[in-house]
């Protein structure tokens, strides 16, 4: 496959503390962003831009601030083009500042956690690589409390139908979640586990649980005229999530 080269034509947008800087401070081990071709050269490097993709755009999205106890994060924007089409991409960094968990381990935890709920059919945003104690994946601005809020009764009829699946999942795999409501995004009618930090735990196939559950059963999120369709749901994932880690555990 050719490589499209660097070049420098592209636009670009900077703010201070923004991912630009650290990106090329990590990778690069620079102290400023010097150019566009500097920035474009470390998108390559992490991935977040292909071989046979060209660079048209960056923005520092938003600078780095805390997100949550585990984190710091910050986004950016690519545009770009491919065969002669142009795209746009929104990534996230999440940098761990987990103790006393080694802060990559902390990343490699969550890439684990993330692999294991997309084998499973849960959707998760898309990771493009880990670089130290960073990890850096496609963001998805909407949240659910968005989706619901704006959405109409069938609307919210389809994203309950996806909650309580995924919380099949969660609780069949034996993960231990606080509040896995909270860690839920929406792009167009998928709903994605973003957060896959402490608060979801880790999982443990021998001891499968019911918290997600029980949370989505006492959350605003549940219908009560769909609950008999809701279980049923339910079961029927929980139960062939069990056959899959089964068939996985016996190879």
């Amino acid at each position: 496959m050719p490589q499209v080269p660097v070049t420098s034509t592209a636009r670009a947008s900077f703010i201070s503390n923004g991912l630009s800087s650290s990106m090329v401070r990590d990778v690069l081990g620079s102290s400023a962003v010097t150019s566009t071709s500097t920035v474009e050269t470390v998108l390559r490097e992490l991935g977040l831009l292909l071989e046979d993709e060209g660079l048209l755009s960056y923005a520092d999205e938003t600078a780095w601030t805390l997100g949550g106890a585990e984190a710091y994060i910050a986004t950016a924007a690519i545009g770009g083009s491919r065969d002669g089409k142009v795209f746009s991409r929104l990534f996230l960094a999440k940098a761990a500042v987990t103790f006393p968990t080694r802060p990559e381990d902390a990343v490699e935890l969550w890439s684990q956690r993330l692999r294991l709920l997309q084998r499973f059919g849960v959707p998760t945003p898309h990771v493009y690589s880990t670089w130290k104690a960073v990890i850096y994946l496609d963001f998805v601005p909407e949240t659910l409390q968005q989706r619901w809020t704006s959405g109409n009764q069938l609307q919210r009829c389809s994203l309950s139908e996806r909650l309580v699946r995924i919380a099949a999942v969660i609780d069949a795999c034996g993960f231990r979640p606080v509040g896995y409501l909270h860690d839920l995004r929406v792009l167009d009618s998928d709903v994605f586990v973003v957060d896959v930090g402490e608060d979801l735990s880790h999982w443990n196939f021998s001891v499968p649980g019911s918290m997600a559950f029980q949370q989505w059963h006492e959350s605003q999120f549940m219908i009560p005229d769909r609950l008999n369709e809701s279980l049923s749901d339910y079961s029927n994932r929980f139960t062939e999530t069990r056959q899959k880690i089964a068939e996985t555990n016996s190879r």
